[in-house]
């Protein structure tokens, strides 16, 4: 006897709505269909990508490190680019993608992994709502059925506040290594 296979969710046909009460987000599948592609795991681990891959990570590290000497221009950059690939793809990629290539060049100069991974999540979380993807933006007018337009003209003095803790969070470490100090 062979075992029964069913099918997931999301692939079985779809449940009749009552369309004249659906609520907001009646088909969260297709709210977050993009969300769970985007987050399956990106690499294959085999040796030859795995010799690639580290081969690409030391070249960009020793890139990264070869525009400046100086750490405050080298967290700077960082926070650009990851500000700037946060606004086009998903946050769950992209730690796995980036963590390796940019944790060694700030351990290398000095930052804590702690500080590290707290400055990553705010630059990747601030992307989401950022346009041009901004795909927690998007979900977010779409459920509360606000124009985009509307959100961010409301929403620009949050970003302002969200840049201004980054800052905090990336030149001044006493803010993020103050309550990790302690429980260690």
């Amino acid at each position: 006897m062979s075992p029964r296979v069913h099918a997931p969710l999301w692939l079985q046909a779809p449940v009749s709505i009552d369309h004249k009460h659906k609520p907001p987000c009646y088909n969260p599948a297709q709210s977050c269909q993009g969300n769970s592609l985007c987050s399956a795991r990106p690499t294959i681990n085999n040796g030859d990508t795995n010799e690639r891959k580290n081969g690409f990570k030391k070249k960009l590290s020793s890139a990264l490190l070869a525009v400046s000497d100086n750490p405050l221009v080298i967290l700077l950059i960082v926070n650009l680019i990851l500000l700037v690939l946060g606004t086009f793809m998903d946050m769950s990629p992209l730690i796995i993608i980036t963590t390796p290539v940019f944790l060694p060049v700030m351990t290398g100069i000095g930052m804590d992994p702690v500080q590290f991974g707290i400055m990553l999540i705010l630059n990747l979380g601030l992307g989401l709502v950022t346009p041009p993807v901004g795909s927690v933006l998007f979900v977010g007018c779409a459920i509360g059925g606000i124009r985009i337009e509307d959100t961010l003209r409301s929403i620009w003095p949050f970003y302002l506040a969200f840049l201004a803790v980054l800052a905090l969070v990336t030149y001044l470490p006493g803010t993020t290594l103050l309550l990790p100090g302690y429980l260690r």
